[in-house]
C-alpha cells in the first residue's frame, strides 16, 4: 500500500523546544491530511528550533515504511534529524523512517526529532504522512 494517506497514519506534536526555552508542542494530532499537525510555532527573531514528532499507525493492519512531510512557513532550515533521515528542498523537508522504526503494527507509533535553524518568523509547519 505505497503511497496511502488519510486514516492510516496520525501525525503530532508530542514536544518542542527553542534555545530559549521551551514551548507548548501540543498533544498528539490528528490523522494526517489537510489537518495533520506538526511542532507547534515558536516565537519569532534568531534561533534553533527543536521538535519531535510523533507517527502513529492508525489502521487495522500493519505498514512497512512512512514519510513525513514538513512545510515550513518560513526560512527555516534542518540542522540534525535524529531516527529518521530527511532531504530538503526549500522550506519543504521529507522525512523517511529509519531501519528500525519503519514497521509499524496497527495502533503503534514512533516518533522522530530534529533541530532547525532560523531567522524573522518561526510558524509552524504544515505535515502531511504517506505510507510505504
Amino acid at each position: 500500500m505505497g503511497g496511502e494517506r488519510g486514516d492510516q497514519l496520525g501525525i503530532g506534536a508530542v514536544g518542542a523546544q527553542q534555545s530559549e526555552g521551551l514551548f507548548d508542542g501540543g498533544e498528539p494530532g490528528p490523522a494526517a491530511g489537510d489537518g495533520a499537525e506538526g511542532p507547534a510555532d515558536a516565537p519569532g527573531g534568531t534561533g534553533i528550533r527543536s521538535g519531535s514528532v510523533a507517527v502513529k499507525n492508525n489502521g487495522s493492519a500493519a505498514i512497512n515504511g512512512w514519510t513525513v512531510k514538513l512545510t515550513f512557513p518560513g526560512n527555516q532550515t534542518v540542522s540534525s534529524l535524529w531516527n529518521g533521515s530527511y532531504t530538503q528542498s526549500g522550506n519543504t523537508v521529507a522525512v523517511k523512517n529509519a531501519s528500525n522504526n519503519g514497521s509499524l503494527g496497527a495502533g503503534a507509533a514512533t516518533s522522530f526529532g530534529f533541530n532547525a535553524n532560523y531567522s524573522g518568523s518561526n510558524g509552524a509547519p504544515t505535515a502531511t504522512c504517506t505510507t510505504g
